[in-house]
């Protein structure tokens, strides 16, 4: 089933850096490691439009980014994909690591091949070019493989099965000898548990699709010192940086009420849609339990999925594999589809 995808872009503007962009980065619940303004940043992404992550890695010091994201595989999941675009400049370093000894994945200085161990890739990688990896843990097969481009490197037994929370790590965790910087971009997790998706996608990317347009407006807008204040809630729904001082926010006390919006923009091509998912950043005012329902309409059939909020403002998702009511995901599905919140 596919569990997440990220595509860098709803957090903040290019050229946010350092711990500003660290809060939003912590609020999907990655785990970020020696955040600073010359580390972290957001820049352009693979496609032009969409935005991705940098970490920029200084030479012989100590002090060097790296980010995680983890989550717990569901029972009787054997196998567990985590695909990403990334993208090297200046020196070939650690591409990822999978925590709990399960797997380094090195970038082979001296051949320019990927590497696990002493075992090398297939294909030589250039610097300076995006390529899709994707890692595929086979615990049922005790196998790990490594694709580029959708092209297989290697394939080595596991030593080491994964743990929960199976936890992906990018960026470097000791000095390096050289200056470069690693971009990443279009991440997806899957695993075979339940869905339709139980093997690797190949390379593909995520299209972020910010609302346009207000269908219902049944929250409030709180200014929170904006001005002028805003009166779309769509403006304030797509929002970067939506934590900084004196950005407007959409407020709800009345179990029910729900902001439902659309979106005008069209994506780039007809190609095979893998999954939709819808994000809000959100959390509860109170110590009751409060659930907020992102709900997703298609066709005029929808689903509502409710999500328990914490008083913390996290990133919460929730991901469709097939539309409401079934079938297939088309350009005109997802182009059509009307997308919200409601309060629970």
């Amino acid at each position: 089933m596919l569990l997440y995808i990220d595509g860098f872009d709803h957090y903040a503007a290019v050229g946010v850096t350092g711990s500003v962009l660290q809060k939003y980065l912590e609020a999907a619940n990655y785990t970020v490691r020696n955040a600073s303004a010359s580390t972290f940043s957001i820049v352009d992404g693979r496609i032009t439009g969409q935005r991705a992550l940098k970490f920029t890695v200084p030479a012989n010091t100590g002090t060097v980014p790296s980010l995680s994201w983890g989550y717990n595989a569901a029972v009787g999941a054997t196998k567990i994909v985590f695909g990403f675009a990334i993208k090297a400049t200046g020196a070939r370093m650690r591409v990822c690591r999978i925590e709990g000894g399960v797997l380094d994945l090195d970038w082979d200085a001296t051949t320019g091949k990927l590497k696990i161990g002493t075992t090398l890739g297939a294909a030589v990688l250039i610097l300076n070019a995006w390529y899709f990896i994707e890692v595929v843990m086979d615990t049922s097969a005790s196998t790990i493989s490594i694709y580029a481009n959708d092209e297989l490197q290697m394939t080595v037994p596991m030593s080491t099965a994964p743990a929960n929370p199976v936890t992906i790590t990018w960026g470097q965790t000791a000095t390096q000898t050289a200056t470069g910087e690693q971009t990443i971009d279009d991440l997806y997790v899957l695993d075979n548990a339940t869905g339709t998706r139980i093997d690797r996608l190949g390379p593909c990317s995520v299209n972020t699709r910010f609302p346009t347009a207000d269908i219902t407006t049944q929250w409030t807008i709180v200014a929170n010192g904006a001005s002028p204040a805003p009166t779309n809630h769509y403006d304030v729904a797509a929002q970067l940086s939506a934590l900084e001082t004196n950005k407007p926010y959409l407020q709800s006390n009345i179990n029910g009420n729900e902001d439902e919006f659309r979106s005008n923009a069209v994506l780039p091509n007809s190609n095979t849609i893998y999954g939709v998912g819808l994000v809000a950043l959100a959390r509860k005012g109170d110590l009751d339990d409060r659930k907020l329902g992102l709900k997703l309409t298609v066709s005029s059939v929808s689903d509502e999925k409710q999500i328990t909020l914490v008083e913390a403002n996290k990133y919460i998702q929730s991901t469709y594999e097939t539309p409401p009511g079934g079938g297939t995901w088309s350009q005109n599905a997802v182009e059509t589809a009307t997308f919200g919140i409601v309060t629970r």
